[in-house]
């Protein structure tokens, strides 16, 4: 459902990573493939030359894999360099294309987005709309108009588990071993125009997995409910996690009109640094 690299350390950089020669070549393999399945209208364009590239992707993928170090194992082990371990949850986890800042470094940058932070705590329970965004796409044959809606508590709820200046340090409750952060993320106003910006490409985007997902279903209403939890997407250039529950389905069966709720949305790669919960525990008692 979701590409999940490999990924190593960009030589010099400030901590950023980059996606291995392997991840490359297959993220080349996904790309012409689901380019191909979205032509002609959806119905797919699978022709000759959709063939070849898929064949030379693997080919190249196959290649570099050959190049890494197994000894005499079939599988090449896992590159302990990917891994990050947290010391709270005695997980190691994948890095993927996330920087992974120090204790230390974390706590600076923490240190610098809180200083003079406003209180967002007004809007931790306001139902009312920040953002919203109209998409429409063929679904299972389908034409279905997507709403998509930011309430000012679902982007409360970015702002105090996914910015540097309102991440809340106090909540037992998080469920991830790791967290990721906006980083330019100062005040309600930039969590808004943040959600504003990405929401139509995670409208498009959600409307793309449902269909994979649910598109074959007997009646449009049987997306009532449905939610989506999707990592590692591109929107509008950025690598996403989001949350999306579908509320309403309206309209006809052939043409509904449905509405959807978007409860988080996170960097899921280069666009924000990603702390262990170890890492944060440590970085809340130095603040």
């Amino acid at each position: 459902m979701n590409f999940a690299p490999d990924t190593e350390p960009v030589p010099g950089g400030p901590g950023t990573r980059r996606m291995d020669a392997v991840s490359i070549a297959l993220k080349e393999l996904e790309t012409a493939w689901l380019t191909a399945a979205d032509a002609d209208d959806g119905r797919g364009a699978y022709d000759a030359a959709l063939w070849t590239t898929l064949h030379r992707q693997l080919q190249t993928a196959h290649i570099a894999a050959e190049r890494l170090e197994r000894g005499d194992r079939v599988l090449y082990p896992p590159l302990r360099e990917q891994r990050v371990y947290d010391s709270t949850t005695k997980q190691n986890l994948r890095k993927g294309l996330t920087p992974f800042p120090t204790p230390e470094q974390g706590r600076r940058l923490f240190a610098g987005a809180r200083s003079n932070a406003p209180s967002i705590a007004a809007y931790a329970a306001s139902g009312a709309a920040a953002a919203t965004a109209t998409v429409r796409a063929a679904v299972g044959g389908r034409q279905v108009t997507l709403r998509l809606t930011a309430a000012e508590e679902n982007v409360h709820h970015v702002g105090v588990r996914h910015t540097l200046t309102f991440f809340d340090f106090t909540d037992a409750s998080r469920p991830r071993p790791i967290n990721t952060f906006w980083p330019d993320v100062r005040t309600f106003a930039d969590a808004t125009a943040l959600a504003a910006t990405l929401l139509p490409g995670i409208g498009r985007s959600a409307l793309r997995e449902l269909d994979r997902a649910s598109g074959n279903v007997a009646h449009a209403a049987d997306w009532l409910d449905e939610v989506l939890e999707i990592s590692n997407e591109d929107v509008g250039g950025r690598l996403v996690f989001y949350n999306v529950q579908f509320t309403e389905v309206n309209g006809t069966d052939a043409a509904p009109a449905v509405e959807a709720v978007i409860e988080s949305f996170a960097p899921d790669g280069p666009d924000g640094p990603g702390f262990t919960r170890g890492d944060l525990d440590l970085i809340a008692g130095q603040l």
